[in-house]
């Protein structure tokens, strides 16, 4: 084999060495499983043995939302709205008067936090008589209409009742009603769910884009190793012809 041929095969050797150690891995092509409507996280068991689903009532930046906002339980189960931070409430609504309070529905009372780092934080517990819709908001100035609504058991052979579709009736609804007295639940102080110790973001399933530093030093040393070793081995075949 003649001389130029035996170095440029190094050469190429090496660099393939290099690309290989050196590439950035390719981003999986696989999507995000989309979140369930109860986290797995916000569902315990309480001390006589239900289930107890947790939902957050607004969070530590104060937003007007309830998480998880979308519920399915069954029935004997028992769900419980614990206040986190602000002014606000959980008020029962039927689907076409989403800021006005329904006939024997559920009304917490209002809530007001001072200290979002209390151990206990002020709770609202129901039980789930039956498997029918519950549809309810917060009844504080301008909430409802912000959005802060939620349902348990969507009824599922109706699609226009969905939780978006109540949203958007609320966002056009007239001022909210709270409910005349508390009722329907039981108010306690409460530590709060593991699913509330930290507030959920918008990129807590989505894959990050940020490159890990690290690797990024190892990957860098690697190929540098590899193009060295590819030009010892070619000058060793320089001095042997």
């Amino acid at each position: 084999m003649q001389l130029p041929h035996v170095v440029g095969i190094l050469a190429l050797a090496g660099g393939a060495i290099a690309q290989g150690y050196g590439a950035p891995a390719k981003a999986s092509s696989t999507a995000p499983a989309a979140a369930s409507k109860t986290s797995a996280a916000s569902v315990a068991t309480s001390s006589n043995g239900v289930p107890l689903h947790s939902v957050q009532v607004s969070n530590a930046n104060g937003a007007f939302v309830f998480s998880p906002a979308d519920i399915t339980a069954a029935k004997g189960d028992m769900v419980q709205f614990e206040f986190l931070s602000g002014n606000h409430s959980v008020v029962q609504s039927t689907y076409d008067q989403p800021c006005q309070p329904s006939a024997k529905g559920i009304f917490s009372g209002f809530m007001a936090i001072s200290s979002t780092s209390a151990k206990t934080v002020p709770a609202f517990t129901i039980t789930v008589n039956d498997t029918n819709p519950i549809w309810f908001y917060c009844a504080q100035v301008g909430h409802c209409q912000a959005g802060m609504v939620g349902v348990i058991n969507a009824p599922s052979s109706n699609k226009t009742q969905t939780l978006a579709n109540f949203k958007t009736l609320a966002k056009d609804a007239p001022p909210s009603v709270a409910g005349a007295v508390v009722e329907g639940g039981v108010n306690s102080n409460v530590n709060p769910s593991a699913s509330s110790a930290s507030s959920p973001t918008a990129s807590s399933s989505t894959p990050s884009a940020t490159p890990n530093v690290a690797d990024g030093i190892l990957k860098a040393t690697t190929r540098a190793a590899a193009w060295a070793l590819a030009g010892v081995l070619t000058f060793s075949v320089l001095l042997f012809f």
